[in-house]
């Protein structure tokens, strides 16, 4: 199967999240749009990653090979560079980590001023429909750092939603 894409610039990218988010529930919405749409990319990858790497399944791919081919991916397409940290800081509870600097989903200080929280929604929920669809069973993911609020680059924690609960609990206090 080929697989059309569609290269946008990220003004499109920002005027579509500007509209979502103005709805009552935009947040989630975003997230929910974003959930789906890594579901369906999961193919994509599947398919480049196999051309490019000669790995039928990315499922069985090292955790090396993986992340290198999901870097090259995310920077292939325009979305930033895109890294598979392991979770070894004390701030992800063991969890591992994607950290993206240049992500496309952030917003610059000159566009917007900076939110209060990490605001990658539409990649929170990328992630956590790409890698579920990886994994074969649910993942979540929680953005822990966000370019958008100054952060040198937005990183994404990646478990179960009981372990990033947990881990939000600890950060946020709630």
């Amino acid at each position: 199967m080929t697989t059309r894409a569609v290269a946008l610039p990220r003004a499109v990218v920002h005027a579509l999240r500007t509209a979502i988010l103005g709805a009552d529930d935009g947040e989630s919405r975003l997230r929910d749009a974003g959930f789906e749409a890594g579901r369906a990319l999961y193919d994509d990858f599947a398919a480049w990653m196999a051309a490019r790497a000669g790995v039928a399944d990315p499922a069985i791919a090292s955790l090396g090979a993986f992340g290198e081919a999901l870097g090259a991916y995310a920077s292939a397409h325009g979305w930033g560079t895109l890294a598979l940290e392991p979770g070894n800081g004390a701030d992800t509870d063991g969890l591992p980590t994607l950290r993206a600097a240049d992500w496309f989903e952030v917003e610059s200080a000159a566009d917007a001023p900076p939110p209060p929280f990490p605001a990658c929604l539409f990649t929170t929920g990328l992630l956590a429909g790409f890698l579920g669809r990886l994994a074969g069973q649910p993942l979540a993911v929680l953005e822990i750092a966000c370019a958008s609020c100054g952060d040198a680059a937005c990183r994404f924690v990646i478990g179960s939603e009981a372990a990033l609960g947990k881990l939000y609990a600890t950060k946020y206090g709630s």
